[in-house]
């Protein structure tokens, strides 16, 4: 599905599924020449999405951010009044506040969840609090008891931004189903899109009525062209709610194909030191609109070193959204506390390909080029080395290890290519973008200590051959055996079971360290070498 070619992008972060009746609504639409903000779709869609959801009214809108703009018109939020919202979410909850003319207070998240943390809330309630905003960040219901519980002791309104939330439920009830309002966003990378396009739901008959006053202009509903309000020109076209109720009609499938890839992320990374895999904390049901991980120190590389390799791979990702009290709109706009979290959980977090059409042998692809990037630390007789996949950085060095690995007679070490200049330039110049693995073992002050590779993946053999050297000065320290070690716990992350590599009869030391770590050998077809096979356990 994806074309594998170094100018485009091999696996997109998200793209949208059009596998239901799309085509044959929107070809009714343009027969039927109902193509604006009337028609059946338009009735159709709210009616099924509010049974979806589990309540009374579902009003359509443009758009997410039109939906929140509406809510807090609807619940009449005003000038001066305060509303609570994450700082870590998506720029438009705190937009909407201020349309409104109110003051965002942000609220910092949990380490776990990410999403708002509870015990804070009532520390930030005042008498100006008017409502509060619970998101759904990434698809993992918040704890809307508690907060529920809060609302209702103080009075004030919740207003679920449930955007990233299509399908998650929270003991057993679909989020959106809970505040006085509620919030979707169809936005292409949805799990379920419009293009673009929103929807509120409220429980509350009197809320409903005026929700679809305020998107259609103000207008008065039983008197035409009378406009009795202030409002707005948010209304869903006929055609966005065509391509809408055809998703709906399949949002099922697609929540369930993502707490799929959610299980195979978390299969292919559950081994790896330094990334933390989201976890699903209470009696809740994640929908994984993303699959959201941490970079932590142990990993050995930055986040945004990790976004800018694998984009070099083909692989889209995205950052987490950065807290909202660090923009410059919101730095002197909004009330601020001690917001550590939201900008550790901020600085961290990257959203990993998830949409439909991902398939194993894709989510395989992503984990294989995220693992190579690991940086490793070892300390074979008290001395520090670090092994790191080879970059342009090291080109130099690389070139100067193999002119002194030729100086010393080439066969003596097994390689598939020459110890030459053009070798070294294609290993740097390839080795972030393919699957073949080449890593360099770097003493404390950045010299090659050693070399290894796994090689193999790039012309899809099932088993991949290893091979280490070890430049001269380091041997005799025990580099090679934990090398050897850290190229196993390598293969274990990568869930391969079988391990080949091609030795030399000329170098017995070699030999005799494969034969340690359990590696059978036999004669192969070539003089003066040996092949040797080792299972690798779990």
């Amino acid at each position: 599905m994806h074309k594998k070619t170094k100018l485009m992008v091999k696996i997109p972060v998200s793209q949208p599924v059009l596998i239901g009746k799309e085509k044959d609504y929107v070809i009714d639409c343009l027969k039927s020449n109902w193509i604006s903000s009337i028609g059946k779709y338009i009735l159709l869609f709210e009616k099924k999405f509010a049974e979806f959801i589990g309540v009374k009214h579902a009003i359509s809108c443009s758009n997410g951010t039109a939906a929140l703009h509406l809510a807090l018109l609807a619940l009449g939020i005003k000038k001066n009044d305060e509303v609570i919202c994450p700082t870590f979410t998506f720029v438009a909850t705190a937009n909407a506040i201020k349309y409104v003319g109110a003051k965002p207070v942000f609220i910092d998240c949990e380490k776990n969840t990410w999403n708002l943390d509870v015990r804070l809330l009532e520390k930030l309630i005042t008498p100006k609090t008017k409502a509060i905003i619970p998101v759904h960040l990434y698809g993992h219901p918040c704890d809307m008891s508690p907060i529920m519980k809060i609302a209702k002791k103080h009075k004030i309104f919740n207003i679920e931004d449930s955007a990233e939330a299509i399908g998650s439920k929270y003991k057993g009830r679909m989020c959106g189903s809970f505040g006085d309002i509620a919030t979707f966003s169809f936005y292409g990378n949805k799990t379920i899109t419009t293009g673009e396009g929103g929807m509120v739901v409220t429980n509350d008959d009197r809320i409903a009525e005026r929700l679809r006053i305020l998107k259609g202009q103000g207008m008065n509903p039983q008197k035409r062209y009378w406009f009795s309000v202030l409002g707005y020109n948010y209304r869903m076209t006929n055609i966005q709610a065509a391509i809408g109720l055809a998703q709906l009609e399949n949002v099922d499938k697609f929540i369930l194909k993502r707490q799929t890839i959610a299980k195979m992320y978390d299969y292919y990374l559950e081994k790896v030191e330094g990334i933390k895999l989201p976890q699903v904390i209470g009696n809740v049901s994640h929908s994984f609109w993303m699959y959201s991980i941490l970079i932590e120190k142990e990993f050995g590389r930055s986040r945004d070193e990790v976004i800018e390799f694998l984009q070099k791979s083909g692989i889209e990702t995205r950052p987490f959204f950065y807290p909202m009290h660090v923009m410059p709109v919101y730095k002197n706009a909004a009330k601020i506390f001690n917001l550590k979290t939201s900008e550790e959980i901020s600085s961290k977090g990257i959203n990993l390909p998830t949409f439909f059409d991902l398939n194993e042998a894709d989510i395989r692809e992503v984990c294989h080029h995220l693992i190579k990037l690991k940086v490793y630390k070892i300390n074979p007789s008290q001395e520090n080395f670090t092994i790191r996949i080879v970059s342009g950085g090291y080109l130099k060095k690389l070139k100067d290890f193999f002119r002194l690995i030729r100086s010393e007679g080439s066969e003596k070490f097994f390689h598939p290519h020459p110890f030459d200049d053009e070798t070294a330039e294609r290993i740097a110049r390839d080795s972030i973008m393919y699957r073949d693995l080449y890593y360099l073992v770097l003493s404390h002050n950045e010299n090659i200590a050693g070399y290894f590779m796994l090689r193999g993946f790039d012309e899809g053999y099932e088993i991949p051959s290893f091979g280490v050297i070890v430049h001269p000065e380091f041997r005799r320290k025990g580099l090679g055996r934990a090398t050897m070690e850290i190229t196993i716990n390598v293969c274990r992350t990568l869930k391969i079971k079988k391990l080949m590599l091609k030795v030399y009869d000329k170098n017995i030391a070699a030999k005799s360290l494969y034969d340690s770590f359990g590696f059978k050998f036999s004669s192969s077809k070539k003089k003066n070498e040996f092949i040797g096979f080792m299972n690798i356990g779990s």
